[in-house]
């Protein structure tokens, strides 16, 4: 995650994945997608592409999906 932090790099699969990982109960995969997400929030861009993908982000449940914006906003 290091890398696409140095790449500065996110689209809607990435952000995806990154909340994929958010959710995940292993905090060696969340601590760090949540890390990953508060650096790319803090880019106006991407945090318009942050809330949005939280919006089209389908399998979640309601709690998970106000949790997700809880952590892009």
């Amino acid at each position: 995650m290091a890398a696409l932090k140095r790449l500065n790099y996110l689209n809607e699969e990435l952000a995806h994945n990154l909340f994929e990982a958010s959710l995940s109960f292993n905090s060696r995969l969340a601590q760090p997608a949540n890390e990953l997400i508060a650096y790319f929030k803090q880019q106006t861009v991407y945090k318009r592409l942050l809330i949005k993908s939280v919006s089209n982000f389908d399998g979640i449940s309601p709690d998970q999906q106000k949790k997700l914006l809880n952590l892009v906003r």
